[in-house]
């Protein structure tokens, strides 16, 4: 779970892999929510902090973006409002890696407005709105501190 080349998972099940096109900039990592608009056509916008959704933008394999550019990661290439967006959806136990600001681990984490993941925080006093997960470790990935999610 150390590369930071890829929205890195632990699944207990097969994976609940779904495409769409955005209907907003999206970053790699984004809770978000997939429907059908009117022509039957999928969708996918960012969760808010009401949504118990546990699917998450995930870079692009499909074809794969950023590989061979020295120093750019997958991870930092959003998405463009119309653009084909792939999603993966976490089920109960599944664990990934996530970015997560001021989370210790014990946190509980749910998707703020702009579908980022937020915690309780290290003070016990954030607002992650819907959980959707609790945190199971704090890793260091070059420098980063990520979190070991375990969605629900």
């Amino acid at each position: 779970m150390a590369t930071p080349n890829a929205v890195i998972a632990k699944l207990h099940n097969q994976a609940s892999y779904e495409e769409g096109f955005a209907d907003e900039a999206l970053d790699p990592g984004t809770g978000c929510v997939i429907y059908e608009d009117e022509n039957g056509e999928k969708r996918v916008r960012s969760a808010n902090a009401d949504e118990a959704t546990s699917r998450v933008v995930r870079e692009a394999r499909n074809p794969p973006r950023g590989l061979g550019v020295e120093g750019e990661s997958p991870l930092s290439q959003s998405y463009s409002t119309d653009e084909h967006v792939e999603t993966v959806g976490f089920g109960d136990h599944d664990q990934a890696r996530c970015q997560v600001s001021d989370a210790t681990a014990d946190d509980a984490v749910g998707w703020d407005a702009d579908g980022a993941l937020t915690s309780t925080g290290s003070d016990g006093t954030g607002d992650p709105g819907t959980i959707v997960g609790h945190v199971k470790e704090i890793i260091d990935v070059d420098g980063t501190d990520m979190a070991i999610v375990e969605f629900e």
